[in-house]
């Protein structure tokens, strides 16, 4: 059997910048996968608008499956990351208007797979749009990109400064634009020129072109999951991400990683904004085999309030549930603390959702085995918990209704 593999990267956007894969090892990984199960894959990683709209996203995705040119007998999946899941949505919705080379894929798209994706909106997205969210915006673009690339002493030293600085709060207005702009070349110091000046037009993107902010919002949702509806022909899964709670417990456990502080002063600053919740606009609830899977590999009892740092669990339900992971928002596209012992650093922030490279592989070998039609391999870590193909949905109970 023949299958296209179409990632599509989240919030921020890109396939490949300044040498950095979005999609770190997946690609490799997704392939033997596939040919360990004696199935032919393609897999084509789509670039698209970094924090433009939707349907700005939604085009670029589909200018990538142009390129990418799928067979008659070739199978569409589209697994998308963050909000490259809405992207995915979208462009597999019916009678969806996009424009030209976007509608001939409707029927074709037969899986789309959701990963960390706010399908009910997130409360960062609200932030992000204020004065003060445009700078911790701009300042979060560069600490991804530096903390992924792993680059040596100097970059690393100054990436410190700017997360003791965005990580007091109320410091955040008085941040400006020549201030950010000096930070973010001392920071991409050790990167060369062509990178460097890749990375600051991505990231002064980011800032001009916020149309998914607006969009990713409890509110915003609300009328996307109105009009974007399922296709009856598509196969919708979803894995939905979680970290504990910031907790002193956690700050000390890590007392030895003098990166760690500043970066987890960060990620719990995030994580307190995530873990809002409209009265309006209210999350689905949990079904009762997702919270006594949760009991049994993390013995937490209410999964209510957790998020990944970026986006609330019970925001990420959508379709069949998969799976419940373990691990922070860009954990699962490879970029995590691989250990004590192991130079390279590939995290964004630090979470002490303890992601492992065994957690890693059980996730994306569960992908490719629903993707292949085959049962589910068994698992190595309690961090990642697969779910039984049980659908959900738009059907998902809400507590406001």
């Amino acid at each position: 059997m023949k299958h296209v593999v179409v990632l599509v990267p989240g919030f921020f956007g890109f396939a490949q910048l300044g040498g950095i894969r979005y999609f770190r090892h997946v690609e490799q990984l997704l392939d033997a996968r596939f040919h360990q199960a004696g199935h032919e894959v393609r897999i084509v990683a789509a670039a698209t608008s970094p924090t433009g709209s939707i349907r700005k996203r939604a085009l670029k995705l589909a200018d990538a499956l142009n390129r990418a040119a799928p067979q008659a007998d070739e199978r569409i999946h589209i697994v998308g990351h963050s909000t490259g899941g809405l992207d995915a949505r979208l462009l597999a919705t019916p009678g969806v208007s996009l424009g030209p080379g976007a509608d001939a894929y409707h029927r074709r798209i037969q899986t789309v797979v959701t990963l960390a994706t706010p399908h009910f909106g997130t409360p960062v997205a609200a932030f992000f749009s204020s004065l003060a969210g445009k700078h911790l915006l701009f300042a979060v673009s560069l600490l991804m990109v530096v903390s992924m690339q792993g680059v040596g002493g100097r970059s690393m030293a100054w990436l410190g400064r700017l997360l003791a600085l965005v990580s007091r709060w109320d410091d955040l207005l008085g941040l400006d634009n020549n201030l950010l702009d000096f930070l973010a070349r001392k920071m991409l110091a050790e990167f060369d020129q062509k990178s460097r000046d890749e990375v600051m037009r991505w990231a002064s993107s980011i800032i001009s072109d916020r149309g998914a902010l607006l969009q990713v919002t409890p509110e915003g949702m609300d009328i996307f999951n109105a009009a974007a509806v399922d296709n009856p022909g598509t196969r919708y899964l979803s894995y939905v991400t979680a970290v504990p709670p910031p907790s002193l417990k956690i700050l000390l456990g890590n007392a030895r990683d003098l990166y760690f502080p500043a970066s987890y002063a960060l990620f719990s600053g995030l994580y307190k904004v995530a873990d809002g919740e409209s009265s309006v606009y209210p999350y689905p609830e949990f079904p009762a085999y997702l919270e006594q899977a949760a009991l049994r590999a993390w013995n937490v009892r209410r999964l209510d309030r957790l998020t990944d740092g970026m986006v609330p669990s019970r925001s990420q339900l959508w379709g069949e549930v998969a799976g419940l992971v373990q691990g922070d928002h860009l954990d699962v596209c490879g970029h995590f603390y691989p250990g004590k012992g192991i130079a390279s650093h590939t995290d964004w922030l630090r979470s002490g959702a303890k992601f492992t490279p065994e957690v890693f592989h059980d996730l994306w070998g569960d992908i490719a085995a629903r993707l292949c039609g085959l049962p589910s391999p068994a698992v190595r870590s309690s961090s990642f918990q697969p779910c039984p193909s049980s659908r959900v949905g738009t059907g998902l109970r809400r507590r406001a209704e």
